[in-house]
Parts: C-alpha cells; sequence; structure tokens
C-alpha cells in the first residue's frame, strides 16, 4: 500500500463527526475568507494536525500490527501492543494484504462505533504434553492398610514356650510350636551323656479312638495334619520319643474338636421341628448340598437300620475280607461305596474319605469293583442299578482348603433327588 492510501484511512477513521471529509477543514477557516470568494482549503499538513487531534477510538483498529502469516512450531502467549509513530508518518503497518481487508472492513461498516479487539491467548505447544501433564500429577497414597495386605508377613513371634492347635475343616488341623529352653539339657540332666535313641517328636493324640501318629520335628516349627477324623477331639505334644524306653512330654497344646462333616442324624427333640428324611433331603438338595441329600434319602429316618444296612453292603463289597470299622462313620462308607458305584478308583478316594477306611480299602484293593459296588447297594438300599451314571471328580480351591467335589453324581429312583447343582458337599472338605 502507498502512504497517500495509508493517510486517506487514517482521515476516514479519525473524523470524529459522520460527515465527509470536506467540512472539518471549511468548519476552521470561513471566519478568515471574505464575502464573495472561495475558501481556500488548507494544505495536507494541515488537514493532517486536524485529524490527528480530532481522532477517536475507531483510530485504535488500523494501529494492530499486521499478524505473522510464518508457521512456528511453538508460539508463545503475548498481548496487543499499541504502536504509536511519530507526528506525519503512517500509524498502519505498510503490510498491502492487511491494509486492503482492514479498509473493506472499515468501509462496509462506516459511522458504525466498533469495539476495541479482545486479546486472543495462544497455547504454546510443547510436542509430547501427555507426558508433562503426567509428570504433574501426583501419585496418588495407598494406604497402608492395603500396602500391609500386598505385602504379607507375619510377625516374629518371641521365644517362649509355645503349643497352640487349630482347626481348619473338618479333617484339618494346623499347629505350631516354640520351645524357649533347648530340651536337650533337660534330658541330660535326667539320663547323662548318654540319650540312647532319643528323638524330639510331634504326638497327635486322637482322644476319641484313642490313637496317636508321631513325626520327627525341631524346636521350633509349624505342622498340617490333613487326614484328621471328623466329630473327634485331639491334642498335639511335643516329646522325647524312643523304641522301648519311656515316652517323655515336654509340651502340649490346647484340645480341639471336630465337626461333623455331614447333617446329624439325631431327630429334633419337638414333634413341631422333626421333618422326615424325604423332607430333609428336598431341603438339602434346594441348598445345594446334593451330595448329603443323596446320602440322607439313602439313610431314612431309621439310622440305626441305615448303620445295618451300610455295614452289610460294605461287607459284601470287600467279599470276606478281614478289616475293622471301628471309628469309621456309616455315612463315609455309603459315600465310598456311591463313589465306587459311579465309577470312582481306589485311587481317587484317596482324599475323599478317612485315612482309617481308606486303608480298609487299600487291603482289598482287587475286590473292589464297579459292578459290585452297585450290586451290594441295590440289594441293601431303595437304588435301581440302571439308573447309574458315570462319576467324574474335579477339584475346587477356596482360600487355603483344597475342597473336591464330584462333577457329575449319580441317579437315584426318586428323580427329585437327581443332581441339579454341583456344590461343596460336607463329604468332600478336605479329603
Amino acid at each position: 500500500a502507498k502512504p497517500a492510501r495509508a493517510i486517506k484511512v487514517i482521515k476516514a477513521a479519525k473524523l470524529t463527526p459522520p460527515s465527509s471529509i470536506e467540512q472539518a477543514p471549511t468548519l476552521v477557516t470561513t471566519a478568515s475568507v471574505p464575502h464573495g470568494q472561495e475558501p481556500v482549503k488548507p494544505p495536507v499538513d494541515a488537514f493532517a494536525e486536524i485529524a490527528s487531534a480530532s481522532r477517536t477510538d475507531e483510530e485504535v483498529v488500523l494501529e494492530v500490527p499486521a499478524p505473522v502469516t510464518r508457521k512456528k512450531e511453538k508460539r508463545r502467549t503475548s498481548k496487543r501492543a499499541e504502536i504509536v509513530a511519530p507526528r506525519g508518518e503512517s500509524r498502519v503497518k505498510k503490510n498491502p494484504k492487511e491494509t486492503k481487508s482492514t479498509t473493506a472492513k472499515r468501509t462496509k461498516k462506516a459511522g458504525a462505533p466498533i469495539a476495541p479487539p479482545a486479546t486472543v491467548e495462544t497455547v504454546e505447544v510443547l510436542g509430547d504434553e501427555t507426558k508433562k501433564i503426567a509428570a504433574t500429577i501426583a501419585e496418588v497414597e495407598v494406604s497402608p492398610v492395603f500396602k500391609a495386605l500386598a505385602e504379607v508377613k507375619l510377625p516374629e513371634l518371641p521365644r517362649e514356650n509355645r503349643a497352640r492347635l487349630q482347626m481348619q475343616s473338618p479333617t484339618r488341623l494346623y499347629f505350631y510350636w516354640s520351645l524357649k529352653s533347648n530340651p536337650w539339657q533337660q534330658l541330660r540332666a535326667v539320663f547323662g551323656a548318654d540319650l540312647g535313641s532319643y528323638t524330639l517328636v510331634l504326638k497327635l493324640r486322637d482322644l476319641t479312638l484313642e490313637t496317636e501318629e508321631i513325626h520327627a520335628v525341631e524346636t521350633e516349627g509349624e505342622w498340617w495334619f490333613n487326614n484328621v477324623e471328623p466329630d473327634s477331639e485331639y491334642m498335639a505334644e511335643i516329646g522325647f520319643y524312643a523304641t522301648n524306653r519311656p515316652y517323655f512330654r515336654v509340651l502340649y497344646s490346647n484340645t480341639v474338636t471336630t465337626p461333623r462333616r455331614s447333617p446329624s442324624p439325631h431327630l429334633a427333640d419337638e414333634a413341631r421341628w422333626t421333618v422326615s428324611a424325604t423332607k430333609f433331603a428336598e431341603v438339602l438338595d434346594a441348598s445345594g448340598f446334593t451330595r448329603d441329600a443323596i446320602d440322607v434319602a439313602i439313610a431314612g429316618d431309621d439310622q440305626f437300620t441305615a448303620k445295618e444296612r451300610t455295614n452289610l453292603a460294605f461287607s459284601d463289597l470287600m467279599h470276606g475280607a478281614e478289616y475293622s470299622t471301628e471309628g469309621i462313620q456309616p455315612e463315609d462308607m455309603r459315600h465310598a461305596l456311591l463313589a465306587l458305584a459311579g465309577g470312582a478308583t481306589l485311587a481317587d478316594l484317596r482324599h475323599r474319605v478317612s485315612a482309617t477306611l481308606f486303608d480298609v480299602l487299600q487291603s482289598n484293593p482287587g475286590g473292589l469293583s464297579t459292578s459290585g459296588a452297585r450290586k451290594a447297594l441295590t440289594e441293601h438300599f431303595d437304588i435301581e442299578e440302571a439308573k447309574w451314571t458315570e462319576h467324574e471328580f474335579g477339584s475346587a480351591v477356596f482360600g487355603a482348603s483344597l475342597v473336591n467335589f464330584p462333577k457329575t453324581l449319580k441317579s437315584r429312583k426318586d428323580v427329585k433327588y437327581s443332581p441339579r447343582y454341583n456344590p461343596v458337599s460336607s463329604f468332600s472338605l478336605g479329603r
């Protein structure tokens, strides 16, 4: 743009009155011109002074610096600065595109007041903003409770005489112990230097069946007992054991009674609470304990008769082999008969029946068969042999316990006791 054209823009924008450009100098010079003569127009410099003296806020728009057209990767925020030019010089940057577009806009809206333009802030491009924001975000503090649970560490117990027996399930016990002083010094005080074949052992006593098991141990440790009997009382001891020599007990624990792993066979004392075995089996089946429901339905209401039938059926399975059922629950024997009749093997029963019953079954492995178990059950109990299905075992882990239960249970003559669920049977806890 030429300077003359820039001056015209200033004239059109700087004059306060909305009249034409020719009126402003006439008002200044009419007083000094004689009558009948044409007024003399002031020179350009005088007109520039008048326009400069009478400029309004509209001039600020023309003083905006031309925008930078070249692209930058990073743009910084800046405020609009007013450019003041010396008198007689143009206040507009000599940018042809800016002057042309600005003049066109001002011509269309001549005479209308224009508000000062708002300041526009630009955002500086800093590359990967995601990493920058992530770096400024403070890390979320984790609760000390969750930290402790994430890294479980048992506290160190002080060295003292300690023997604690705990129950996890009807067939599992946990025992931990420690001795404050050296027990061998006490033994030497009695026998001198000749200790013979004495060994420090852990003894678990079954107070119900009057049996015990012994394991060699150290002066401090822990032990899991995975084959204890349900509905029995136990106590653990630490002592010295030697063959054909007296046993010396050093420390003993509390007593623990394991619960039953099957529904109670006892009937209610009051008649209003008494239900039949069939009704009770329906309740167990609807609750998800299908295995217990089958056993209750097989046993019936007469528990004494059910025990006799169980012993007879088990005797038929063993084919006259010598064995003792002392300490073996009738429901445990029925469970073994049902499992064998469903196709389970002796190895499958190792951890699903009591250790005593498994030893009895293991003494006659050749006599155990699926057909023999089915024949014994159908002869002594109300079960149709044609309704048997394959018996498949599965396992599931709940907490620290390994709970095993059959995936498919046997069908019975009573269809309402058919396996609609695969629950955690109380016969399968811990076995």
